[in-house]
């Protein structure tokens, strides 16, 4: 239930929210038209134009979920049909449509993000390929635990049983 308002510090009117404890009333105030418009599915919030496409933290991402605009490229330039990629990310028709959409209508924003997500997502495997290369040849340099022979015993049990 909507009872005041606050001003945030960017000068936008925000609702807060009072919410009944029992005795008392606890005012949560936080940006609540924003968290409707990052979650919300469907319809439109009080004349809001809602965005299907949304940035946060993770680069450009479909609203209300965690599924970024690079996850769908990857799909696509792989080959994957749109209506499997949205099956498969488990989003609805319309959010697949909006996707493709704002991938189209700002195609150049789109791959120029996409080229830095790839370029930071090949750095970061490179680092790791190097961080586990070093750390296996060190594993291969261990001495042997001494459990070969009671492990080949074993399996030339197991296969004696097998054959009987």
């Amino acid at each position: 239930m909507l009872r005041a308002y606050v001003r945030g510090s960017e000068g936008k009117v925000y609702p807060k929210l009072i919410v009944d404890t029992g005795s008392a009333y606890t005012i949560i105030a936080y940006e609540f038209l924003e968290i409707i418009r990052h979650y919300s599915f469907g319809s439109e919030i009080e004349g809001m134009n809602r965005s299907a496409v949304i940035k946060t933290g993770w680069g450009l991402t479909i609203a209300g979920t965690r599924i970024t605009l690079y996850d769908i490229m990857d799909y696509l330039k792989s080959g994957w049909p749109p209506g499997l990629v949205g099956n498969w990310l488990n989003l609805s028709g319309k959010q697949m449509s909006d996707a493709m959409d704002y991938i189209e209508n700002n195609r150049a924003e789109v791959e120029r993000e996409y080229g830095i997500v790839l370029e930071n997502t090949e750095k970061i495997r490179q680092y790791w390929e190097e961080r586990n290369r070093e750390h296996f040849a060190m594993v291969a340099r261990l001495p042997k635990t001494g459990k070969e022979e009671i492990r080949a015993k074993l399996l030339a049990r197991k296969a004696k049983r097998g054959q009987e």
